[in-house]
């Protein structure tokens, strides 16, 4: 694994908090509150701000997805959950390619990268908003490249940091040992999920 924002973000604990454990939960416990804040911010445009806010508040309280504020381990799914929902609010209002929203979507990118591995998946994510919900604007030939050049340009500066610093540009291997099988767990974690969640 190579997440230097995790290890930054535990570092920075350490040398704030030093030896007491409590402080490094009151982070967790921050940012799953920023992440639920991030919530309302990336899909407030796109499907309106009640849902938004229901969105956010099951975030902030289903027992599924209590582990980011629990465990100290999860600190890279909160900020890699953090970043990439920052990084689809300041993308749905970009308004011209790398005007300041573009700019902060592509910090965003990266910072969510520099996290945990999954966020790579953010390439493909954000073509297929656009796409659906016409934001930032409907697809138009002129623009398609100036806009994501820069945030293909991102992703694969990650690879190469990432090739460089662990030997492999391989994000992560398949969780089931093939991809059919990876894809057959996914199906049924979806389903007890789906039956958690009701």
């Amino acid at each position: 694994m190579y997440r230097p924002v995790q290890t930054f973000s535990f570092a920075l604990d350490a040398l704030l908090w030093v030896k007491h454990a409590g402080w490094f939960h009151c982070t967790s416990l921050v940012l799953h509150s920023a992440c639920c804040a991030a919530a309302v911010f990336a899909f407030r445009l796109l499907i309106g701000a009640k849902p938004a806010v229901a969105s956010a508040i099951i975030l902030a309280i289903h027992p599924a997805l209590s582990e980011g504020a629990l465990s100290l381990l999860a600190r890279g799914n909160q900020s890699y959950t953090l970043f990439s929902l920052l990084a689809v609010g300041f993308f749905v209002r970009i308004v011209r390619p790398l005007d300041r929203r573009h700019i902060f979507c592509l910090v965003g990118l990266a910072l969510a990268f520099f996290s945990k591995e999954p966020a790579i998946a953010l390439v493909a994510l954000l073509p297929l908003i656009q796409l659906s919900f016409k934001r930032p604007r409907e697809l138009q030939t002129e623009h398609t490249l100036s806009l994501y050049l820069p945030l293909l340009a991102s992703a694969a500066f990650f690879l190469l940091v990432r090739a460089h610093v662990v030997g492999s540009p391989t994000v992560f291997p398949y969780w089931g040992g093939s991809f059919w099988s990876t894809i057959q767990m996914q199906a049924k974690v979806s389903v007890i999920y789906i039956s958690l969640l009701v």
